[in-house]
């Protein structure tokens, strides 16, 4: 039997201490088990005694993300203005990405219009390689963010790239080898961190998806390697 579902991309971001962390999974009985949350296509099939459940996330195109999660309760707009993040969890939230606060806040109070001047202002690039490879937080976060107990299914172009999303698989791709998080120079309403992962690319953001100045949501960008 095969069932249309509606996958689920939005996220819930939950802030705890020790076991209970930071996650950004819809599900909250077990964050890192995800089938249920983001499939698209549900198979099911049975034998004579047992019936199983295949769980299908779809993606299509270069534009694509794992996660779309609310953050503007955390880090509130009126606390960057002033430049000092006030908020325990918001606080927690750019510890974890080992993101400076008054950079992070100095980015978004210092955009402008852009101008030709302006958009080639470089980015300030800071490589944080070391701290978050050795970051069980972060290694539970993103775990929490990609999930497993599905099937990833993502057509780029005429190709398709299928990607069995078990729990051993989810374990060997979360190694980081590479991480920097990219501050604008007043030429951008956003702040980056860049993750590579063995065999995945994640580009996180702190970005208004409304079109605002201060950032709104975090988002998880992927693409295969």
């Amino acid at each position: 039997n095969i069932f249309a579902e509606n996958g689920e991309i939005s996220g819930l971001l939950t802030i705890g201490n020790g076991a209970n962390g930071i996650n950004g999974n819809l599900n909250e009985e077990n964050i890192f088990w995800a089938g249920k949350t983001v499939t698209d296509i549900t198979l099911t099939y049975s034998n004579s005694k047992t019936e199983y459940k295949k769980y299908l996330s779809l993606k299509f195109g270069s534009s694509v993300t794992f996660a779309n999660i609310g953050v503007s309760k955390y880090l509130k707009s009126s606390e960057i203005q002033e430049g000092e993040i006030k908020n325990s969890h918001g606080k927690a939230l750019l510890n974890m990405f080992c993101i400076d606060e008054k950079m992070f806040c100095d980015a978004f109070n210092s955009y402008t219009e852009r101008t030709e001047r302006v958009r080639k202002a470089k980015k300030i690039q800071v490589d944080v390689t070391n701290k978050l490879k050795n970051s069980r937080e972060f290694s539970d976060f993103i775990k929490s963010v990609i999930g497993y107990g599905y099937i990833l299914v993502h057509k780029i172009g005429s190709n398709i790239q299928c990607l069995d999303m078990t729990e051993s698989v989810l374990d060997k791709l979360v190694k980081v080898k590479k991480a920097v998080v990219l501050y604008p120079s007043g030429d951008a309403k956003r702040v980056d961190i860049l993750v590579e992962l063995n065999g995945l690319k994640l580009k996180f953001n702190f970005r208004n998806k409304s079109g605002g100045i201060y950032p709104s949501h975090l988002l998880a960008d992927y693409s295969f390697i």
